[in-house]
């Protein structure tokens, strides 16, 4: 294993009805890491409605 390798988990969250989608945000964190040349581990999913 390289030294060099950069590793990320994602931590996609939704919990009002205005945020963004939990697949548009995986979307736009792993074209991040991408452009970064960082590996994504894993990926956790979570949606925690607030209902105020």
């Amino acid at each position: 294993m390289s030294k060099n390798l950069k590793r990320a988990v994602i931590y996609a969250r939704v919990s009002t009805l205005d945020q963004k989608t939990i697949p548009y945000q995986v979307s736009e964190l792993k074209t991040y890491l991408k452009n970064r040349g960082w590996s994504c581990e894993s990926v956790f999913k979570e949606i925690g409605w607030k209902w105020l």
